[in-house]
């Protein structure tokens, strides 16, 4: 009787596939993750006001505020979080005034973001050959391949000392940290 009892109230749990436990996120993927939701609410917002700006009639259009608004009640209702869009944000980036941070931030890094997938691949397929590879292999990798592109215009001493963490950070969702460890024990 008692095990049916325990049946039945564990038995909705167990038939919802995302209840696992799994690790937290620091707070810079955190950040980063609501970032890029903002980013995308926002390029969602330009799009609706250039919409509506080219609606043609007597038909009133949304403004910049009422549309902000509107995208946040419905991030709201879907999400259970407040978030908040400014509507001067959404003038300039609707004119073309301003780009998002994410795409002038990505000019600035050192590799573009095909060479950045080519080395996050090139890491996987050398990991799964079972060889060791460590942030000094990482870093020598990129900096063969920015010596090549880059020439006498590349440092010397490469990328910076803490590029490769901040890398595997960026791309934690791809790259992982692993302890080796011996396969057989006796």
């Amino acid at each position: 009787m008692q095990s049916e009892l325990v049946w039945t109230t564990l038995q909705p749990l167990l038939l919802k596939p995302n209840i696992m436990a799994r690790k937290a996120l620091a707070a810079t993927k955190k950040a980063r993750l609501a970032r890029d939701e903002k980013n995308q609410l926002m390029v969602h917002a330009v799009l609706r006001y250039q919409g509506e700006q080219a609606k043609l009639g007597p038909a009133r259009k949304r403004g910049l505020q009422m549309i902000c608004k509107d995208i946040e009640k419905k991030f709201f209702k879907e999400k259970g979080r407040a978030i908040s869009l400014n509507h001067n944000t959404l003038w300039t980036l609707a004119n073309g005034e301003r780009r998002m941070r994410v795409e002038c931030n990505a000019e600035k890094g050192w590799l573009l973001k095909e060479e950045a997938e080519e080395v996050i691949c090139y890491t996987i397929e050398i990991a799964e050959w079972v060889h060791g590879f460590s942030h000094r292999r990482l870093k020598e990798h990129v900096d063969e391949i920015l010596h090549a592109w880059l020439g006498h215009k590349f440092p010397e001493t490469g990328v910076g000392i803490q590029w490769t963490q901040h890398f595997v950070k960026k791309h934690s969702d791809q790259l992982h940290v692993y302890a080796s460890r011996a396969l057989d024990t006796k």
